[in-house]
């Protein structure tokens, strides 16, 4: 299995992901996977998420804003998943969850229209990654077992909520409407 570590290289300028064999020796160079971002600024991803022989994080391609992407430590195997947010703009800000549940990941990115920002599922794949609870604004997200739970407005609650899926069906809830949560209330559920 090969490992990605993010590291900024030639100043902040340039964000690359680079491959290490598990059994590297000490010296050993890294060797450049994927330039990511080449401009002003560098666009590390804050997480980075395994989901089966890939990693999932958000990265900004200097074209697209900070989007979903895939990695299975190859050049050509780092791809962008989706332009959720089509254009410029981020779909995912610095501080948007991403967590794997259920053989999934899930992620919240911006609607263009509402700046909500909605859930979205993605099996690691273009094809396989989509918008998942419409409607949604999520404040933070965890895995526990095979549940996802999600902390959120939705379209009919106007107040942060506790939601659940297990990852194939709409999320469920909330599950206490009286229940008042901050943002960081989940961290310790991953």
């Amino acid at each position: 299995m090969r490992l990605l570590r993010p590291l900024s290289v030639l100043g902040p300028a340039v964000l690359a992901l680079f491959a290490v064999a598990p059994a590297r020796a000490i010296g050993t160079p890294y060797v450049v996977t994927s330039s990511i971002t080449v401009g002003y600024g560098s666009t590390a991803p804050p997480r980075v998420v395994a989901l089966g022989n890939k990693v999932i994080f958000a990265a900004d391609d200097g074209v697209n804003g900070r989007e979903i992407w895939a990695s299975d430590g190859t050049a050509g195997g780092t791809v962008m998943l989706a332009d959720c947010n089509p254009g410029f703009a981020s779909g995912l800000n610095w501080n948007d969850p991403i967590v794997a549940c259920a053989g999934y990941v899930f992620f919240s990115a911006t609607n263009p229209v509402t700046f909500n920002h909605e859930v979205w599922r993605t099996d690691g794949t273009p094809g396989g990654t989509a918008l998942f609870a419409p409607g949604t604004n999520v404040y933070t997200m965890a895995s526990a077992g095979s549940k996802l739970f999600v902390e959120a407005t939705t379209d009919v609650y106007s107040t942060v909520c506790l939601f659940v899926t297990d990852g194939t069906a709409p999320l469920a809830g909330p599950l206490n409407t009286t229940l008042y949560l901050s943002g960081d209330n989940l961290a310790g559920l991953n």
